[in-house]
């Protein structure tokens, strides 16, 4: 148990999200437009991961994806 929050701290692998290979890709603006007024500097931080992404990538998507 963790003193900062009632969460368990254990380390077990969990299942992925269920229903995500349907979902169509789109880019990680799209993707994250709905939380960018929450978050200082979201744009900042979007634009330094598409600059430093590997590309091409292992599992086929694009920088912007």
């Amino acid at each position: 148990m963790n003193r900062f929050g009632d969460i368990d701290a254990s380390n077990k692998r969990l299942p992925p999200v269920y229903g995500y290979h349907s979902e169509k890709l789109v880019s990680i603006e799209k993707a994250l437009e709905t939380i960018i007024p929450h978050i200082d500097e979201l744009p900042r931080y979007i634009k330094i991961a598409k600059k430093y992404c590997h590309f091409p990538s292992e599992h086929g998507l694009t920088q912007d994806q």
